[in-house]
């Protein structure tokens, strides 16, 4: 179209010296970008849910690895899985720019056998300077329980000798573990198993986790406490948030009852 307008204005004897602006030019690659766009399949995700933790589980005890580094593996997605964090504030990620504010021993309370405090200095959704507490509860069946899973890590780190301020996934080798491992191990593992035509799991398949569970199920959770769930942030909710606690118990509750169903 505008090769043809071009064409018209030399037909005619007119300076065609605007089709040589710089904004055209950015504005034509920018069409172009999004033309070629409609043409690339889209990077498909799914949600990781329940069944995949169980098939993770058993994948793992299989596994050739040290018990601490499938202890720290399993304990990391188990983490993400019921408090809906990003694994970007408990793993390294591939740059290691995030390495200096991931969970430590220091900044994990474990309050009781039903409760753990993790605390994210400075995660991606926060919206205040110091930080953010997150909480962690425990669920019936141990092996899939996090609180469970936390406590036998930490036995086995301190065997290890490992500090109070190190890492809480640290492997064995004394590195931590990094998000390009774990979806290296969720590819080799996991997809094998798996339909690959609905979409690959990655660390981006935890922090939905519980909410899409919530969300397949509107009869039993409400929206408000979807989004309490995922920690997204809205004005919406305030009213709501301002019980984070209570409300993140009880939701567990109802949540732990849903999951509870498969058995």
């Amino acid at each position: 179209y505008l090769s043809g307008i071009k064409l018209f204005h030399a037909i005619l004897d007119v300076s065609t010296e605007n089709f040589n602006s710089t904004v055209l030019r950015y504005v034509l690659l920018g069409y172009e970008h999004q033309y070629k766009a409609y043409f690339v399949a889209p990077k498909d995700r799914r949600a990781f849910t329940f069944p995949h933790l169980k098939l993770l589980a058993e994948a793992l005890s299989h596994a050739k690895m040290l018990p601490v580094d499938a202890q720290v593996i399993f304990t990391a997605t188990t983490t993400s899985f019921f408090s809906s964090c990003r694994m970007g504030d408990i793993l390294k990620d591939s740059s290691g720019n995030n390495f200096s504010r991931l969970l430590t021993w220091t900044r994990t309370q474990i309050e009781s056998q039903d409760h753990a405090l993790l605390y994210f200095e400075d995660p991606k959704q926060a919206r205040r300077e110091n930080g953010q507490v997150a909480d962690l509860f425990s669920f019936p069946i141990k092996l899939y329980c996090p609180i469970n899973n936390l406590q036998i890590l930490a036995s086995m780190q301190k065997t290890l000798g490992r500090p109070e301020h190190s890492h809480v996934f640290t492997m064995s080798k004394g590195n931590t573990l990094s998000m390009p491992h774990l979806n290296s191990i969720l590819k080799r593992l996991l997809m094998p198993l798996l339909d690959p035509t609905l979409g690959s799991l990655s660390c981006h398949s935890f922090r939905c986790a519980i909410p899409s569970l919530m969300a397949a199920n509107p009869a039993q959770f409400t929206l408000e406490e979807t989004v309490l769930q995922g920690d997204w942030h809205s004005d919406s909710y305030l009213l709501y948030t301002r019980h984070t606690g209570v409300g993140r118990e009880q939701t567990h509750k109802k949540v732990v009852a849903a999951l509870m169903e498969s058995f």
